[in-house]
């Protein structure tokens, strides 16, 4: 199991709201805890210049007064909640959308982990056109922090000795090891729902013995795989269970709970951009999830 690179740079969107707070919340624990830079970045959308009245050069003056006043409000925001310890934290505004903004900064500055607070939701299959915007537009890994941190009591990790678990797995161990807590590594089981032809043309379900017995070698390869591994001094163990992956992690997730998840891109519309299971979990997440994007990060 290769080591995952720790995050040295994130950005972090900022709408100058409490949402942003909360992602603001989650970077600086990064920096405490691994000494990442934190870029914290505001895209303040304003009316393009052909649509406003008035000559060039006052039009210009206007959307660069509105970019200091917003630069000022977020500066104000960050003083009050940094005080003397704002060494690491950098603050950027630009002219444009929120998602072109984050981009821009993230391809420019070859960032880590992109950190998102909570995201509005869409339809059942969205993740927040911000959200997916960006998942399309960068290679960064992406944190979101739906709700106020918490002091971490363990990391969940989704775990089937896949290339894309094994990455969530050492960057978990990492972040349990820094936050002196154990890692639960997770695997869910569902039952094959497909059925075989009989003679006489009609579906047969398959027998429930050959389910169980498929379970049991699910279960105990897993638990060997887990047994197998070296966690660095972490409190590791295995927690196999049953049903869809997604509902599983989610039910078992607490607000204190941080669940880290390799990601692949396959199907769907999220899911093309980040993976099926972690695109669910992501949208309906109590606590923070840190999704470590397949495609490698830009600095790496």
């Amino acid at each position: 199991m290769n080591a995952h690179p720790l995050p040295r740079l994130a950005v972090v969107g900022h709408d100058g709201r409490d949402g942003g707070d909360l992602a603001l919340d989650a970077a600086l624990g990064l920096r405490e805890h691994f000494g990442t830079t934190v870029i914290v970045v505001h895209g303040l959308d304003l009316p393009a210049p052909r649509d406003i009245a008035g000559r060039p050069d006052e039009i210009e003056l206007m959307r660069t007064g509105a970019c200091d006043r917003a630069e000022a409000a977020l500066s104000r925001r960050l003083d009050a909640k940094l005080g003397a310890t704002a060494d690491g934290v950098e603050l950027a505004v630009f002219p444009g959308s929120p998602v072109a903004a984050l981009a821009e900064v993230a391809r420019d500055r070859r960032a880590d982990v992109l950190v998102l607070g909570p995201h509005r939701k869409d339809g059942p299959l969205d993740l927040g056109r911000t959200t997916r915007a960006l998942l399309a537009a960068t290679r960064c890994d992406v944190w979101m922090q739906p709700s106020a941190p918490q002091k971490l009591q363990r990391v969940i990790v989704p775990y089937d000795a896949s290339e894309e678990s094994q990455r969530g797995l050492a960057l978990g161990l990492a972040l349990a090891r820094r936050h002196g807590v154990g890692l639960v590594a997770l695997q869910a089981y569902a039952p094959p729902e497909f059925a075989y032809p009989s003679p006489d043309g009609s579906e047969v379900l398959m027998p429930m013995y050959v389910v169980e017995e498929q379970r049991k070698a699910m279960k105990a390869r897993f638990e060997a795989e887990v047994a197998a591994l070296d966690p660095g001094g972490v409190p590791l163990s295995s927690l196999f269970v049953d049903g869809d992956a997604a509902d599983r992690i989610v039910d078992e997730q607490g607000p204190a709970d941080l669940v880290v998840m390799g990601t692949h891109g396959r199907t769907g519309l999220a899911a093309a951009l980040l993976g099926g299971v972690a695109a669910a979990v992501l949208k309906r997440a109590r606590g923070p999830v840190y999704a470590v994007r397949a495609q490698g990060r830009f600095g790496s």
